[in-house]
């Protein structure tokens, strides 16, 4: 509302024999001064017309948005896009960071569903050093964990790491009509060599917690993976489940009722 930079008639700083350092004729009327703050202080330079505009516009760049509002009365439209990219920023953040922590939630309660399903006599206590010290303790989680998964109907692959690798395949095709079938437990363990044993196979999973947000589920594929390790050879057989999962938006959805 008042004039940004107004001119002055004088401006001085006395020293010790107390002469000014800077006299400006008052009755200089061909000439405008104008006061310029910058890094090395605050001087007194001979201003023009075009000068005068340029240090109105520095001064009203440097204005606050409130200034800036009474000076001209215009609104602080930047201010308010600046406010709306920081409330949409945040926005898609929270939903990436929801979104993350059901995937996270769902793999880590899976994980412990398939512990408890797979491994015989799983304690989560004793997670860390869930372990076996027997052989017929080895055999007997082996043959439990493949007979769990042929209830599940899914490929399984049992691997003995020996000096070379082998291998059994279990593909049941169709459902079991009476008791398991035992024929691959026809292989016997060398222990005296023997490096570890895996049981690797996959589960498909849907996650339906997106369908409440009208959004397509995600689909899982589990590869899960038993290692029974005996690398050390110290009578003591570590047992621990590893489970990998792959994520893809399901194809073709048909949803019906609630």
């Amino acid at each position: 509302r008042e004039r940004l930079p107004s001119p002055v008639t004088r401006y001085g700083s006395t020293d010790s024999s107390g002469e000014d350092d800077y006299q400006i004729n008052s009755h200089d009327n061909n000439c405008n001064h104008h006061r310029f703050a910058t890094a090395a202080g605050c001087h007194w330079v001979h201003a023009g017309e075009e000068e005068e505009a340029i240090c109105r516009k520095l001064k009203y760049f440097f204005m606050s948005p409130c200034d800036k509002y009474h000076a001209k009365g215009r609104y602080p439209f930047k201010l308010i896009l600046q406010l709306a990219k920081i409330f949409f920023v945040t926005a898609q953040l929270v939903l990436f960071g929801l979104s993350n922590q059901v995937v996270v939630t769902f793999k880590e309660e899976n994980t412990m569903t398939f512990k408890h399903i797979f491994l015989k006599d799983y304690d989560e206590s004793s997670d860390d050093s869930f372990a076996v010290y027997t052989q017929q303790d080895v055999y007997d989680h082996i043959f439990y964990a493949v007979d769990q998964v042929i209830i599940f109907f899914f490929l399984t692959e049992i691997c003995n790491r020996l000096s070379l690798l082998k291998c059994v395949g279990v593909n049941p095709m169709t459902i079991p009509q009476g008791p398991l079938t035992s024929n691959y437990k026809n292989f016997t363990l060398k222990f005296h060599k023997l490096i570890n044993v895996t049981i690797e196979f996959q589960l498909k999973a849907i996650n339906i917690q997106t369908i409440i947000n009208n959004e397509i589920p995600d689909c899982y594929t589990f590869h899960i993976t038993i290692v029974l390790d005996n690398k050390a050879h110290s009578g003591k057989v570590k047992i621990r489940l590893d489970n990998q999962a792959s994520i893809k938006e399901c194809k073709d959805p048909s949803i019906s009722g609630q």
